[in-house]
């Protein structure tokens, strides 16, 4: 028997599911109908925070305009490439968590992220993080990474980083820990 979101055609973003994934970064108490209604009229040169979870999304588009976003999750979906996000410079939370994405790419000038999470995807190294040194929270538990030496060593000079998960990696002993 298939997975639903297997016999689901992809979704492809656009700016009505952009408008009803808008979050916000803090919570705030508003009533849904005033929710939705902000979200209607919402300028959105001005969103800060974008949840495109479990929207069966398999290709990263159509987010121009979008430049003051700070948070975009985009977990539990099927994208395969990091892609067409690095007009994003103020992007400071990405979560690509539980996706198909096999390389680390397509970061190098969202140098604000602060938290990035690639948590149970198909990732086979460490690398393409090069230039995201205000990194303080990493996650790239559960991937196919099996050099866990040589990913620690790519992660040395990263001086803010404050935590790391590489559990679940093939040969890793390593749970959530602290490197503050």
């Amino acid at each position: 028997m298939a997975h639903p979101l297997e016999l689901a055609e992809p979704n492809v973003i656009d700016e009505e599911l952009v408008r009803h994934c808008i979050t916000t970064v803090v919570e705030t108490s508003v009533a849904e109908d005033k929710k939705k209604e902000m979200k209607t009229e919402m300028d959105l040169n001005d969103v800060k925070a974008l949840s495109f979870s479990f929207q069966n999304i398999l290709k990263i588009d159509n987010l121009n305009g979008l430049q003051s976003l700070v948070k975009l999750q985009l977990d539990n979906n099927i994208i395969e490439k990091v892609e067409n996000i690095e007009h994003l410079l103020n992007l400071e939370w990405l979560d690509l968590s539980f996706n198909n994405i096999q390389h680390i790419q397509g970061l190098s000038s969202l140098t604000k992220l602060t938290d990035l999470s690639l948590f149970n995807n198909r990732i086979e190294k460490l690398k393409g993080l090069d230039t995201l040194t205000d990194l303080q929270c990493l996650s790239v538990g559960h991937n196919l990474i099996t050099d866990v030496v040589q990913a620690i060593h790519y992660l040395r000079p990263f001086a803010n980083l404050r935590m790391l998960n590489m559990a679940g990696n093939q040969g890793t002993y390593l749970r959530l820990f602290s490197l503050a």
